[in-house]
């Protein structure tokens, strides 16, 4: 397969002959950024593991389709499954975190709310925000082939997040007074422990930190403290740093 045939992802059934319209975000990235034209190839993604070879049957930046040809085998997406619950943001920070850890490798994001998590988070911004962050997801799919779309979850409390991942053994929070518990260390205590290790969480906190009362309420539901060295991280930092390490100790990075 040519890496560099561009991706489209289309969310619905697909299969070999159709003739499917691309939406303006998807057309202003194909014709207006990469200037492709009429016959030019594609690779279509139905975003849940099958893709196809496709051909632009026409294109101009009002109006483009591609046509489904042969279907495709491809294989990019990590055996571990890794959810990246990330404490909200700013806005260009969480798009940073969002874009960068789906090219990574993540298999799910979950935005949510802590003590110290930015004041200027309303509800009523939900839905826009939500409308963002799955472009930049499809975005980020597209440019690092995968075959599977990330995950994206409403924004929940930290109450919620701990319940949300209750059957998941590996869960680990990402703190920087943790100077005993590596997170290289803790991984490989959990693959030794479980050597079908297949899902793993990581909850990374906003720019102020976790408080002490929400470490231990994460304790208290099983979750594990790691440190990722001496050095203190950003947040958007620690985030990929973290989703990095997992998937390497893992082998399916690097």
């Amino acid at each position: 397969m040519d890496f560099l045939i561009p991706w489209v992802y289309l969310m619905e059934p697909l299969k070999e002959g159709l003739i499917k319209k691309l939406n303006e975000v998807q057309r202003h990235h194909l014709i207006r950024v990469l200037r492709l034209q009429k016959g030019d190839p594609v690779i279509v993604c139905n975003g849940r593991g099958k893709a196809w070879r496709g051909q632009l049957t026409f294109a101009s930046p009002r109006e483009a389709a591609v046509c489904l040809e042969g279907s495709l085998t491809v294989v990019t997406e990590p055996s571990l499954k890794v959810y990246l619950a990330q404490s909200l943001l700013k806005s260009d920070k969480m798009d940073f975190v969002i874009q960068k850890a789906v090219e990574i490798g993540v298999a799910g994001i979950v935005p949510f709310i802590s003590s110290r998590t930015i004041k200027r988070w309303h509800t009523d911004q939900q839905h826009k925000k939500m409308d963002r962050w799955k472009v930049v997801i499809e975005s980020a799919a597209a440019q690092s082939h995968r075959s599977f779309l990330p995950e994206l979850f409403k924004p929940v409390q930290l109450e919620e997040l701990t319940g949300m991942f209750a059957d998941v053994k590996a869960r680990f929070v990402c703190w920087e007074k943790e100077e005993e518990n590596t997170f290289k260390k803790a991984l490989l205590e959990t693959h030794t422990g479980d050597n079908n290790l297949s899902k793993a969480v990581i909850a990374v906190g906003p720019e102020g930190g976790y408080s002490e009362e929400e470490i231990i309420y994460f304790k208290s539901r099983g979750w594990r403290t790691v440190g990722l060295g001496p050095r203190i991280l950003r947040a958007e930092t620690a985030s990929l740093v973290a989703l990095s390490i997992s998937l390497f100790q893992h082998g399916d990075l690097g």
